[in-house]
């Protein structure tokens, strides 16, 4: 009976007195491997942003009390970012002058808008009065409110949502 020989696709044979190179030659290939591997994963870990993260609710401190919460929304300012969009939630009570807006608060850089030329994101309040409300967020960080509450103390709330700066 004659043996059948292996087939060897093409790759080198190797016998017995070869392994001492082989090892080498494989030693050589993880050793690549790992360097390779390496690279790529200080690549990926790299272009991890934690500004990207969720970083879960934020208390904004200011010098106003905080707004009136209903249900599951906390009278507290609070923003959170997640995956690149800021997140806002609460509100502030005081008096706001009429005509004026009303610096309430600078922001943390995370919690920020683009630069949108100069020109803030507007976003309607709800206000413990009849008088119309506004909030604006610069990306200087700038976090004002309109309202018209004259000397009466008012809370103003407001949600809102925009792309990370």
């Amino acid at each position: 009976m004659t043996a059948t020989p292996t087939p060897n696709f093409g790759l080198p044979q190797y016998d017995e007195s070869d392994m001492g190179a082989l090892d080498v030659l494989l030693n050589g290939v993880t050793s690549q491997l790992d360097t390779s591997l390496k690279a790529q994963l200080d690549i990926l870990h790299s272009s991890f942003d934690p500004l990207k993260a969720d970083t879960g609710w934020k208390n904004i401190t200011s010098g106003f009390e905080p707004g009136v919460g209903t249900g599951s929304t906390p009278g507290q300012l609070q923003y959170r970012v997640k995956g690149g969009i800021v997140y806002w939630r609460g509100g502030v009570t005081g008096a706001f002058p009429p005509g004026y807006t009303t610096a309430v608060t600078n922001l943390p850089t995370a919690a920020r808008p683009a630069d949108n030329g100069g020109q803030p994101i507007r976003v309607g309040a709800s206000s413990s009065s009849a008088n119309p409300a506004f909030v604006e967020i610069y990306s200087a960080g700038n976090l004002v409110v309109a309202h018209n509450s004259g000397s009466n103390r008012a809370w103003v709330a407001f949600t809102t949502s925009y792309p990370q700066g």
